[in-house]
């Protein structure tokens, strides 16, 4: 069953200023009406529980504000990701979102965004229209991060 703006509309208030989601009707969980819908993931996301599925709640803003699915990936501007406001939110391609990663992962044992060890030293790498890009033979991965950020800027 595919979930439309419609049913969003009806199930759920979304305020584009604040980016909440408050529930209007669920009649599975009538006491939940005018309750902050979904709650935070693993990953860092909100979601929210529609027809029994976990629906990403910065998609179903973008369903809820446009009528309709974004088309690629809805990239939080700021990088926030519970910052759901519309005005925050961009439909975008994957490079574009992967682009505007302010912090590395938590898989990233190093701890520094763009940054690996290689050959006993250190390298930063990024992708760029497609082509990645490594500069290597630092000492320490503070440098790496800081030639990472450098290449990143231009």
């Amino acid at each position: 069953m595919t979930i439309t703006a419609d049913h969003i509309r009806n199930a759920l208030d979304y305020d584009p200023a604040t980016g909440v989601f408050v529930w209007k009707n669920n009649h599975r969980r009538p006491d939940l009406v005018g309750k902050i819908a979904g709650s935070r993931q693993s990953a860092g996301y909100i979601a929210i529980a529609i027809k029994n599925k976990k629906q990403l709640a910065h998609r179903l803003a973008w369903l809820y504000m446009t009528g309709s699915w974004p088309k690629l990936h809805i990239d939080h501007i700021n990088g926030i990701k519970t910052d759901n406001r519309f005005e925050n939110l961009r439909d975008v391609p994957r490079t574009i979102n992967l682009q505007n990663m302010k912090a590395a992962t938590k898989r990233n044992k190093i701890g520094f965004l763009g940054v690996s060890a290689h050959q006993g030293k250190w390298r930063a790498q990024l992708m760029l229209n497609g082509k990645r890009i490594r500069i290597s033979g630092f000492d320490t991965p503070e440098e790496a991060h800081r030639a990472y950020l450098q290449a990143k800027h231009q």
